[in-house]
């Protein structure tokens, strides 16, 4: 399902794509974050990705990305002490052009999966 949710730098030039049903080779549904920057007016190179770990996280339901396309959100399942809660991971690319993640949200309500159901950064 890559291209479950997308969003877009303002200036066109760099997009970040969530595709929930990504799965490895011993895992479904980790879900995948995947950052590109438009090369040359016509080539999207990836140059960023977040991977979930176990099956039904689900990185990637809602993405979200800053004005400058420096900053992304990426919504996610995670399991807290035997509950499913909602979970949002941002990642920001540092001065060597990598991405990492800088901050993560998890929900406090009990099993709770619709926390990070929709994010926005500011510009």
């Amino acid at each position: 399902q890559f291209g479950y949710s997308v969003s877009l730098s303002g200036d066109g030039q760099r997009l970040v794509v969530g595709s929930i049903g990504f799965r490895t080779e011993t895992t479904r549904n980790v879900g995948l974050c995947e950052v590109y920057k438009l090369q040359e007016r016509q080539n999207w190179t990836r140059v960023g990705a977040l991977v979930g770990n176990e099956e039904n996280e689900r990185v990637g339901s809602h993405v979200s990305m800053s004005n400058a396309g420096s900053v992304v959100s990426c919504s996610q399942n995670t399991f807290v002490d035997g509950n499913m809660k909602g979970m949002v991971a941002v990642l920001e690319e540092n001065d060597q052009s990598e991405w990492n993640v800088v901050d993560t949200m998890v929900s406090s309500s009990g099993n709770s999966t619709s926390f990070g159901i929709s994010t926005s950064l500011s510009h």
